[in-house]
């Protein structure tokens, strides 16, 4: 995957759950901080991107994420038109399912997507648990 993939992937998670932001968790996340041709192949071999509605922060169990997740993975998801037309998909997830250190949302990285929209989009990459 590379960048351009990626912001396609903000451009329609965003605009599928009429929001205008997202958070990007996983390993292509990187994209967020970093150009492909700066990371090694292996790192950007994935065609999946892990994503979570920032609408959800505050609510994660509610029923409206819940849905917005399922709409993520059958609009965008493996298999979808959108797999087909871009060769990526979109693995809706809920934040729980991964392991994020304390004060994490301070951490994010916002990618700005320009889409013609009059606010545009925004990804924001999910640092996962710090490594040694």
């Amino acid at each position: 995957m590379n960048r351009e993939e990626l912001e396609q992937v903000i451009k329609a998670a965003c605009a599928n759950l009429d929001e205008g932001q997202v958070i990007v968790f996983g390993s292509q996340s990187i994209l967020g901080t970093y150009d492909e041709t700066e990371l090694p192949e292996y790192a950007t071999l994935s065609r999946e991107v892990d994503v979570f509605p920032r609408s959800g922060i505050d609510a994660p169990a509610s029923p409206a994420v819940v849905e917005k997740i399922l709409i993520l993975n059958g609009r965008l998801g493996e298999g979808s038109p959108f797999h087909e037309s871009f060769g990526v998909y979109v693995e809706g997830i809920h934040k729980d399912v991964v392991v994020l250190p304390k004060q994490w949302d301070n951490r994010l990285v916002a990618v700005k997507v320009e889409d013609g929209s009059e606010y545009g989009r925004t990804g924001r990459r999910g640092d996962e648990a710090d490594r040694p």
